[in-house]
């Protein structure tokens, strides 16, 4: 990413917030490991309800908080993660976990 994407991306999310872009797989944890928290948020509907995200397995793997919407697929780490179905719940949610 060069200066000006940067500077757009800092604009856009903010300061805490970064688009790094495509990164390659064997990469990925090293960029997990720098998260403060892990978030899975989706918008519900016919396909993402019944999904299963992979990438909660990898963030719990590296001992991360996570945070993701509630679905049926969810519901199978209750105890591990934070599940939530609002804006203010993954707001609360997100104070808790920092």
């Amino acid at each position: 990413m060069n200066k000006e994407e940067k500077k757009a991306t800092r604009q856009s999310y903010g300061e805490e917030l970064a688009n790094l872009g495509e990164k390659n797989n064997k990469d990925i944890p090293s960029y997990i490991a720098a998260f403060d928290i892990c978030i899975n948020p989706q918008i519900i509907n016919e396909i993402t309800i019944g999904n299963y995200p992979r990438k909660i397995d990898e963030y719990l793997a590296l001992g991360k908080p996570v945070i993701a919407t509630r679905t049926k697929a969810m519901s199978l780490f209750e105890e591990y993660v934070w599940n939530c179905d609002s804006a203010d719940a993954y707001i609360k949610a997100i104070h808790e976990a920092i």
